[in-house]
């Protein structure tokens, strides 16, 4: 299978769209809400990184497609505030009006100042998992989870030993190591972990029953002990004959 561009997506729509129902070059350009000039360079695939994100939505609303796809398709990365900025304008907000903003915040559930670094696209914001999971609901329609807004921020989303899920930057993900199980079987490492967190001592159950194994053969009865048998209630065992084949036979009780 051919491997899928948006630039081959966008052209087979466009020579469908004007073979089989007839729409002029004009219309259709009318109809997708874009220039010319920007539909031109997605078609040849040049600079997509430059087209506004904009652009993209209304790429993404002609092909009855998520944002997510268009963005994947083109292989960029927006930014967090090209989002934020996007989810705005789609609401019907104007992304420079004070009271807009306060009511697009109160909407994600975050406060006005978070928001505002956000939209802003300040340099230091880093931010923390809830505000990227409340973001991405809030820009649910983009089909965009919690770890793609992350990455437009700057960040990646790593999990404690617990599960829980946390932000950070990928110099100080580069920086963790992974570090030795419990069990001391060579090889066996448990992945990179979260500084500051509880650190596991186990890569998996099965290590720890492993281990549970291994103690226990060390604790078992060594092979050149004697083993001890339950003593008979007599000294000396009973010895009687029975007769097998006319000939008789000694019998141990």
């Amino acid at each position: 299978m051919p491997h899928m561009t948006l630039s081959g997506i966008v052209k087979r729509r466009f020579i469908h769209c004007a073979n089989q129902h007839g729409y002029s070059v004009r219309t259709l350009v009318m109809r997708i809400g874009v220039s010319p000039g920007e539909l031109c360079r997605i078609v040849a695939g040049q600079n997509l990184d430059r087209l506004p994100l904009s652009t993209y939505f209304q790429i993404a609303c002609w092909l009855n497609m998520p944002l997510a796809n268009v963005i994947a398709l083109a292989d960029i990365s927006p930014k967090l505030s090209a989002l934020v900025r996007l989810g705005m304008v789609a609401r019907g907000y104007h992304p420079t009006s004070t009271k807009d903003q306060l009511l697009a915040a109160d909407e994600v559930g975050i406060s006005i100042a978070v928001f505002r670094r956000a939209l802003h696209g300040y340099a230091n914001f880093r931010p923390a998992i809830r505000t990227c999971d409340r973001l991405a609901e809030w820009l649910a329609w983009t089909a965009l989870d919690a770890a793609d807004i992350a990455h437009a921020a700057g960040m990646v989303v790593r999990y404690w030993a617990d599960g829980r899920r946390v932000t950070m930057t990928p110099i100080a993900d580069r920086q963790i190591k992974a570090y030795p199980c419990a069990c001391g079987r060579p090889g066996c490492v448990i992945p990179a972990h979260i500084p500051g967190g509880p650190r596991r001592k186990w890569r998996s159950d099965a290590c720890r029953m492993w281990a549970k194994r291994r103690a226990r053969q060390k604790t078992t009865i060594h092979p050149r002990a004697k083993p001890t048998s339950t003593p008979l209630p007599y000294s000396h065992p009973i010895v009687r004959f029975i007769m097998i084949n006319e000939r008789p036979v000694p019998v141990r009780f």
